[in-house]
């Protein structure tokens, strides 16, 4: 697909639609210049105000990381509003919360494809959301053709076939169009995932920045810091709505409270699917979510980052519950192993390593393990690392009951004498990772240092 340079448009050369290529005199609209626009605005207010010293602000930098209050926000609003001559929302701000990824949202390609997307579904183009995916606005094969056939000649340049399944939404599309518009090779090439920019030392500590839970009687971090501050026995019987014991069993447990609860349109799943999904990939969800959100990440940020998902899991109970021979594809997703992790990366667009461990009791600490050597590789740049566990059935209760693995008062005895088996129990755990400079660099608030870790099997024991 190579192209004579001639018919390629630099950025300061973008057409409006339907007006063809501009006189070189035209304002130039290039990614650059909006980026040098906002930037100033942003330096113009802190200045102004005695916020910081500085005559440069990183592209990347966070305006959450800048020391600006909300009244400081509309104020910076107001100013980008004048100086880009088009309305913006404080909402924008915040989600577009970066100089660059704000540059992109307010560039003339997300502009084109906003208005194309609001024809196709027959809404006014501020009601079309740029983070969305095409697919809910109707965008199939055939109209996905025509888009980028039409978009390509805007541009003055043929595009990939795939660029709408490799950049599902308008602002990861003009984002990755904005970023190659210098380079002719990349749009005609199709999307080329770019390399770690840098690689941490081996021997680099690892920062936990973020974490969700969802355990007994503990429904965030806060709940189960005060369930374990106050020695709170989050050990109960079998709830009702599992299964009713039977006379040969242990009836105690430890039980997450409604797991039968989901909201799927909030993740943009069918309730048709989610009726087939195993509640633990619905926790998963839930609890990754809350993570990120304690470590002041916003979820659509991440789309198309090199971001890891490991999660340890052990168990899939909730086949027991769905139809032994039936044609839905949906049964078969609902409880792999593998779409555990991948739920969170499909649902969220993450480019980086995506794993379900089992090692059965130490899944998850061996998650752990694996996601910070893919860290201290530069494999990704962020992990949500986890485990989740969900006892839907009798089955493994009983049998492990009949091998005496599980103590009949429900209480682990551990180092005593009097030692008599463990208790099952359920939990979700997400944490979410840095490399340690990294959280450095980028302000996170650090909750923790991991300086290593190993794995190891006993071998024959009893």
């Amino acid at each position: 697909m190579n192209q004579d340079p001639s018919q390629v448009l630099t950025p300061s050369e973008l057409p409006r639609p339907g007006t063809g290529p501009q006189p070189a005199k035209t304002a130039d609209t290039s990614l650059d210049t909006t980026c040098q626009r906002i930037h100033d605005c942003l330096v113009a207010y802190l200045k102004r105000e005695g916020h910081l010293d500085v005559d440069r602000i990183g592209y990347d930098q966070p305006f959450t990381s800048l020391g600006i209050d909300f009244p400081g926000m509309a104020a910076i609003r107001e100013a980008l509003e004048k100086e880009l001559g088009r309305e913006l929302s404080l909402d924008t701000l915040f989600e577009f919360g970066a100089i660059d990824k704000l540059a992109i949202h307010v560039g003339p390609i997300t502009d084109w494809l906003a208005g194309r997307i609001g024809r196709l579904a027959n809404i006014p183009r501020t009601e079309v959301d740029t983070r969305r995916p095409f697919l809910d606005y109707g965008l199939r094969s055939a109209t996905a053709m025509a888009l980028l056939q039409d978009l390509g000649e805007w541009l003055g340049r043929r595009l990939p076939a795939t660029l709408t399944y490799d950049y599902p939404n308008i602002e990861a599309l003009a984002g990755y169009l904005t970023g190659a518009f210098g380079d002719r090779a990349r749009v005609a090439q199709g999307p080329i995932l770019a390399p770690t920019a840098q690689r941490a030392a081996l021997d680099d500590a690892i920062a936990i920045i973020g974490m969700g839970c969802r355990f007994p009687k503990a429904k965030n971090p806060d709940e189960f810091w005060e369930l374990l501050k106050n020695g709170v026995d989050a050990i109960t019987q079998v709830p009702p709505s599992r299964w009713k014991p039977v006379d040969l069993t242990v009836p105690w447990g430890g039980f997450v409270d409604e797991v039968d609860q989901f909201d799927p349109a909030f993740f943009g799943i069918s309730a048709r699917e989610a009726e087939t999904m195993d509640p633990q990939q619905r926790l998963l969800l839930e609890v990754g979510w809350e993570a990120l959100e304690n470590a002041g990440i916003p979820v659509p940020s991440l789309a198309g980052s090199q971001t890891g998902v490991f999660v340890g899991i052990w168990q899939h109970d909730y086949h027991y519950h769905l139809p032994s021979e039936d044609q839905n594809l949906f049964f078969e997703t609902g409880t792999a192993y593998s779409v555990n992790p991948a739920r969170l990366a499909y649902s969220w667009d993450l480019r980086g390593p995506c794993k379900a461990i089992d090692t059965a009791s130490s899944s998850s600490l061996v998650a752990l393990h694996d996601a910070c050597r893919s860290l201290r590789y530069g494999e990704c740049d962020l992990v949500l690392a986890g485990g989740v566990n969900l006892i839907l059935h009798p089955g493994v209760t009983q049998r492990f009951f009949a091998s005496r693995i599980l103590s009949p008062d429900g209480r682990c005895k551990t180092f005593d004498a009097g030692a008599d088996g463990y208790v099952r129990s359920e939990g979700c755990g997400i944490l979410v990772l840095k490399r340690g400079e990294d959280a450095l660099r980028d302000g996170d608030r650090i909750l923790a240092l991991i300086r290593g870790s190993s794995v190891n099997h006993d071998g024959r024991t009893n």
